[in-house]
């Protein structure tokens, strides 16, 4: 019965981590000056994504909308694809000194732009019905200058559930969605959605400020707060989702590699403390339960606080994607997961090797 006390810890670090799923979008109407919009989505070798994203931003019942897909020297159909579905399609320049490659596509694309707001999209994501609409009327109803959206993560195969702790710690390192937390209280943005007013993008310094960080969007939300800009940091859930890997486990492992350490690295010492504290009641538990399992200690109790740790998993998890209980209820594999990913990342990093992302090294992309 001991363990009790670290599951009620484990419990109440969950909430103190993860509370409000979303912040509710508004779908009221726009007033009848509508803004200007500009999509800019970078993409390098996008041909099996690009066509979902353009087909919903079609779907998307709004006039004064200029689609601009900035391709970054890509070696596949993506242009194709982009000009098939009417987007401007622009050719980014060679990759110059200093820069990452989705930088400089977004700013080429900003400078191709008309929109006085700015919407940076990457091509992975959908857009929901009404959830250009949602994101918009949210935006303008608020005082916000700049608003980070993150996409829900839709899962279809098993292995996708493996991204489930890493969707889950980018939410809870941005500092806003624990039971303390607020819209306007932010550490950092989320990097596959960013909405900007224009006069806003260029007072910060556009991406060009940002210009040599791999988690760009993250480096633009410090730089935000920096400059006491208004900005909201909202869930996207039923406005704009994506489904991250479904390529297979290989691109997964690779795509939470690149730069998991810097994003470690950024998140704030005490969410950090209680994310490990988490993590750790979880080992605890499963520990215990292996101990139950050999006839040390109640196994019945031992199932009981296991069972109760992965339910509250699953809560924290429904949150930020749709992943499966049954995932869920084998917890220990997604946490060691995490921590091989982090060793793997933490390895490469010590050796001076670079993950292969797009056909770039991760410190061009």
């Amino acid at each position: 019965m001991f363990m009790i006390y670290p599951l009620l810890i484990g419990i109440l670090l969950s909430f103190l981590l993860i509370f409000k799923g979303r912040r509710k979008l508004r779908l009221d109407k726009i007033g009848l000056t509508k803004p200007n919009l500009s999509i800019v989505i970078p993409a390098r070798n996008e041909e099996s994504n690009l066509g979902k994203l353009l087909t919903s931003l079609k779907s998307c019942d709004y006039q004064n909308l200029e689609i601009i897909v900035a391709n970054d020297n890509s070696d596949d159909g993506t242009k194709s694809v982009a000009e098939s579905y009417g987007a401007k399609c622009i050719d980014v320049p060679p990759l110059p000194k200093g820069w990452k490659g989705k930088t400089w596509a977004c700013q080429n694309g900003a400078e191709s732009a008309s929109g006085s707001l700015l919407l940076f999209l990457d091509a992975d994501v959908v857009i929901c019905k009404n959830g250009l609409k949602q994101i918009l009327n949210t935006f303008i109803s608020s005082e916000a200058k700049i608003m980070s959206i993150g996409p829900y993560h839709r899962t279809q195969k098993i292995y996708e559930s493996l991204s489930s702790i890493f969707n889950l710690l980018t939410f809870i390192s941005i500092g806003s969605f624990g039971i303390f937390g607020s819209a306007r209280n932010y550490n950092g943005f989320f990097g596959p959605c960013l909405l900007v007013e224009k006069e806003t993008y260029t007072k910060i310094g556009g991406h060009d400020s940002v210009k040599s960080e791999i988690l760009e969007n993250w480096s633009f939300g410090v730089k935000a707060k920096e400059l006491n800009i208004p900005a909201l940091v909202i869930s996207g859930k039923e406005a704009i989702d994506y489904r991250m890997y479904p390529d297979g486990y290989e691109a997964l492992r690779d795509g939470w590699s690149k730069a998991f350490v810097k994003g470690m690295q950024s998140v704030d010492k005490w969410i950090m403390i209680c994310v490990v504290a988490w993590m750790s009641v979880g080992i605890m538990i499963f520990s215990h339960l292996i101990l139950g399992i050999v006839g040390v200690g109640s196994l019945e109790y031992a199932f009981f606080f296991y069972l109760v740790y992965a339910l509250s998993y699953h809560r924290m998890v429904s949150m930020v994607g749709k992943f499966r209980l049954t995932a869920s209820l084998f917890y220990p594999i997604i946490l060691f997961h995490f921590y091989f990913i982090l060793l793997r990342s933490s390895i490469m990093k010590r050796r001076g090797e670079s993950i292969l992302w797009k056909g770039r090294g991760v410190n061009e992309c």
